[in-house]
């Protein structure tokens, strides 16, 4: 979808990628200690793309680095401490917005990079 239509309602025909959400679960060792692993809440369709160098610029002034924007269909399972996998990318939360009348949530996240 160009970045003209970005502003559009998303239809259900404009989610056709898969996404992974994943929410961080907190596990004990065998030896006691407490350690960060990732529990697979949803595989959902998505509508995914890179944002544009003026949302690059202006995430930037925030301090905070948006790389991609996702909208997938509204969920309340879906915050900053969330992430999301996608073509074997690591995307991590940023903001998850209602849009719509809470039929679509807009995601912005930042790419990790190992």
């Amino acid at each position: 979808m160009p970045i003209s239509n970005w502003c559009k309602r998303p239809s259900a025909g404009d989610l056709t990628e898969r996404v992974i959400i994943q929410n961080p679960s907190s596990t004990l060792s065998a030896s006691g200690s407490p350690s960060l692993s990732w529990t697979t809440v949803a595989t959902v369709y998505a509508n995914v793309h890179g944002a544009s160098g003026r949302e690059v610029i202006m995430a930037m002034t925030a301090e905070t680095l948006i790389t991609h924007k996702v909208h997938i269909r509204f969920r309340d399972d879906v915050s900053g401490q969330t992430r999301l996998l996608w073509r074997g990318k690591e995307l991590e939360v940023v903001v998850a917005l209602p849009r719509y009348n809470r039929a679509y949530l807009e995601i912005m996240c930042r790419e990790v990079e190992e």
